[in-house]
């Protein structure tokens, strides 16, 4: 009897499980999710049975001047930053300090809860009252936040809770990049505190920069702009290790990456800060044809008529170059085929770069596919082998190095 009371048990166990999953949603399944409690704010139940569905709802501010910026600080650790921060703010600022945990799993984990939650709610005689918040998805933010509300975003030393896995941790900040420009208003800011080899700013080459959670890579992908990277001296208490009250070491001083809306900027960020991405643009050399057009070769391999067509066709605060180009005999391309020795090839490296507009992988292939049809329509040449997949964002700092080693190469 104890067997058949024991697998009956089992069996409701299993169904009521197999329940709960068809209410739940996808992304309760994505890795870095896992052992991350869904924060509910204001549950409301809806209905009932082998598990409880309940609704969010959104976060409203107490007494929010408009004429004040709303601050907000996602995943605080132990509340320490925003503890440090808030008696630093004028009364034009109101601040709002968010966690994941609800209010009483916090208060288990971290001994300075209460204390930290009083320091920051305390009114002063130069500052509002500010709040807390438990329970906030920094990924969901659109869940608790009406569009253009939010003014600063700050999230210090993003990481998923398992162990380093640069999948995971990558997942983590595109998703909360993605969910702050939802809720950013035009001219507000996202700071996000990294430590090095994470952002990916910081490196000195293009390898080492796919070694990295590739941050401003994931903010051009949400429409943001990398405006700024400063050091970060970090002068609070560093609480949260893996979701645990302990720090976490950093070897060197970290850099707050600073993150904006494109239509909030009026003016290119600087070179330093831009996204580029880059194809080859491979043209079959017909002199017969370009004659008929009114063009000599020389215009290709010396001249901008390449880059004149496109700039015409490009959008406002996006760059188009082209660092280098080469002839070379198409027998040495295809050597199987039956080329004629006379029968050349022009190769170009193409980069686009995003100089107040960010600059994704997508639209570098729109640019590509528009000047393929360009050159096509204008200039009559063949093109060998179209549509070359753009590479994914970069930097545009490290264009130097990479050409150096393209150059290199070519010479050996």
């Amino acid at each position: 009897h104890s067997e058949m009371y024991l697998s009956v048990v089992l069996s409701m166990g299993t169904i009521s499980f197999l329940l709960c999953s068809l209410f739940l949603p996808v992304s309760a399944f994505v890795p870095w999710r896992q052992n991350r409690r869904r924060p509910i704010i204001k549950p409301t139940p809806v209905a009932s049975g082998p598990c409880l569905i309940q609704e969010e709802t959104r976060i409203h501010t107490t007494d929010v001047n408009p004429e004040q910026e709303l601050w907000l600080v996602c995943g605080d650790g132990d509340l320490s930053y925003s503890a440090t921060l808030a008696p630093t703010l004028t009364n034009g600022v109101k601040l709002i300090a968010s966690v994941l945990e609800d209010e009483s799993m916090h208060q288990q984990v971290y001994r300075n809860s209460q204390q930290n939650t009083n320091a920051i709610i305390s009114p002063g005689d130069d500052h509002e009252q500010h709040e807390v918040q438990f329970g906030v998805d920094a990924t969901r933010l659109e869940d608790y936040f009406e569009p253009n509300s939010v003014d600063r975003i700050i999230f210090n030393f993003p990481h998923w809770r398992g162990k380093s896995n640069h999948r995971h941790n990558r997942l983590l900040v595109k998703e909360f990049l993605s969910s702050s420009a939802k809720v950013l208003s035009k001219n507000g800011e996202i700071h996000v505190a990294l430590l090095n080899g994470q952002g990916g700013w910081e490196e000195s080459s293009l390898e080492d920069w796919k070694r990295t959670w590739t941050v401003p890579m994931f903010a051009n992908e949400a429409g943001l702009l990398l405006d700024r990277v400063k050091l970060f001296n970090v002068d609070y208490n560093l609480s949260s290790y893996r979701g645990s009250d302990r720090p976490f070491s950093k070897s060197q001083i970290p850099r707050r990456y600073v993150f904006q809306q494109s239509n909030g900027l009026d003016q290119s960020i600087q070179e330093k800060y831009q996204m580029s991405t880059r194809h080859e643009l491979r043209l079959e050399l017909d002199r017969s044809i370009l004659q008929a057009k009114g063009y000599s070769v020389d215009d290709l391999t010396e001249g901008n008529l390449i880059l004149n067509l496109l700039q015409s066709k490009l959008q406002s605060g996006i760059r188009a170059e082209m660092p280098l180009r080469e002839v070379i005999p198409l027998q040495h391309v295809n050597p199987g085929n039956d080329y004629s020795p006379e029968s050349e090839l022009l190769v170009c490296l193409m980069v686009y770069s995003g100089e107040s507009q960010p600059m994704t992988q997508e639209l570098g292939n729109q640019i590509r596919a528009r000047l393929e049809d360009l050159v096509d329509e204008q200039l009559g040449l063949k093109i060998h082998k179209r549509n070359y997949q753009v590479s994914r964002a970069f930097p545009h700092k490290f264009l130097e190095g990479l050409l150096q080693v393209v150059i290199a190469s070519h010479d050996s």
